[in-house]
């Protein structure tokens, strides 16, 4: 069970790693880009856990996943910015760390109904 999990552990630093790198590089050599390029795989680290995928198919599933979401994904990006900026300046510091996982569930619900099967 360790090993299993030190493995999970394992392939999620490479995937952050990876993510960083795309989101850096759209950022620092195309700028405009950067913004088509976040919303399409900031949930590849949910359908990394949900799914239990490789690095590229979970970023490969979040890619295909989002196509047309990108203003739900901002939404939701833009209501977590706006909570962290409240809870760093009136309730305080501690406070938002203890509640810093809150404003992950979102976007763990968002993977959940792209994830269901398609209706016509």
């Amino acid at each position: 069970m360790i090993s299993h999990a030190s493995n999970i552990l394992l392939r999620m630093v490479g995937l952050v790693l990876v993510l960083y790198v795309v989101i850096i590089a759209s950022l620092v050599f195309f700028i405009v880009p950067f913004f088509f390029v976040l919303p399409r795989v900031c949930l590849a680290p949910y359908f990394f856990i949900y799914g239990d995928l490789k690095v590229g198919e979970a970023i490969a599933a979040s890619w295909h996943s989002t196509k047309g979401h990108s203003k739900s994904i901002y939404g939701i990006l833009i209501i977590n910015v706006a909570l962290a900026l409240l809870f760093i300046t009136i309730i305080g510091i501690p406070l938002r760390f203890t509640l810093e996982l809150l404003t992950q569930d979102p976007l763990a619900l968002f993977v959940l109904y792209l994830s269901q099967p398609k209706k016509d």
